[in-house]
């Protein structure tokens, strides 16, 4: 009966996790390549927060290390990255952007950081165009009309925000031509 390789990876790092604990609380002070090697675990399963987490406690632990130094960095950009995805997923956007910005201060230029950064924009450009059209419908024309411009600021040519402001522009004229025929 083989298991499933996702639960023997999980049964690896418990292990692993284990005789790090059991190498700390049996050998008293913890040393550099420990803190190092919990965070390279952490980051080989790809366990970034985690793996970030542990690095900088070795960090302030060992602030002259320049092994752990190179680690802190290494692992910090795909921290970034997570974060931010994490945030986009939870309609966090504003704080999405944030992580994304400093992942772009360690590697300009980054593919991924920019691909999600346009994701996030997106979601922030439709829900502003939802909310503008719920506020047209509504009869809320000037709150509409500064949501419409809000999806702009986040996605220039928002296709949602473009048709909200076509149906906008007709109301208005309807209500101008009504106003013209009763004055």
């Amino acid at each position: 009966n083989a298991e499933d390789p996702a639960q023997l990876r999980m049964r690896a790092r418990l292990a692993t996790t284990a005789l790090i604990l059991v190498g700390l609380l049996f050998g008293g002070c913890s040393s550099p390549s420990s803190h190092l090697a919990e965070a390279e675990e952490q980051y080989a399963a790809t366990e970034y927060y985690q793996a970030f987490h542990a690095i900088e406690q070795a960090r302030e632990a060992y602030p002259d290390d320049e092994e752990i130094e190179a680690a802190y960095w290494k692992i910090r950009l795909p921290y970034l990255l997570k974060q931010g995805q994490e945030l986009v997923f939870a309609n966090r956007e504003e704080e999405a952007l944030a992580y994304f910005e400093k992942a772009l201060v360690l590697d300009p230029g980054n593919e991924i950081a920019l691909s999600w950064m346009r994701k996030a924009d997106d979601k922030m450009a439709t829900r502003a165009a939802y909310e503008a059209d719920w506020l047209r419908k509504r009869g809320e024309l000037k709150q509409a009309l500064v949501k419409y411009h809000e999806a702009f600021q986040h996605q220039s040519g928002n296709p949602e925000a473009e048709a909200g402001l076509r149906m906008l522009g007709d109301i208005w004229r309807k209500m101008q031509d009504q106003a013209q025929y009763h004055y």
